[in-house]
């Protein structure tokens, strides 16, 4: 639909926005709600911040990269460790 139709929006005394569809939603349709605020109203993060953000996504990605290499690991000892097919030539059959 078009923007605002179809849906009510509210703040609640705890300053919480409600929003609400005014009809069900049918298969294949969504709600996208877009919120603005003044520039100021959230602060800038600190260089503090800014460093654990970057340490915990080092965190994540230096598990995830070591997951990577188990999983590696594994696959390459599993295909190591069967033992040799014999294949029968196409002549042979």
């Amino acid at each position: 639909g078009r923007d605002g139709q179809g849906v009510q929006s509210s703040i609640d005394a705890s300053g919480f926005a409600r929003f609400k569809t005014t009809r069900s939603l049918r298969p294949g349709e969504g709600l996208t709600i877009a919120v603005a605020w003044p520039k100021g109203f959230v602060n800038d993060p600190t260089n503090q911040d800014a460093g654990q953000r970057w340490r915990r996504r080092f965190r994540r990605w230096r598990r995830l990269r070591l997951l990577e290499c188990l999983i590696q690991a594994n696959n390459s000892y599993t295909i190591s460790s069967l033992p040799p097919r014999r294949i029968a030539s196409a002549a042979g059959v």
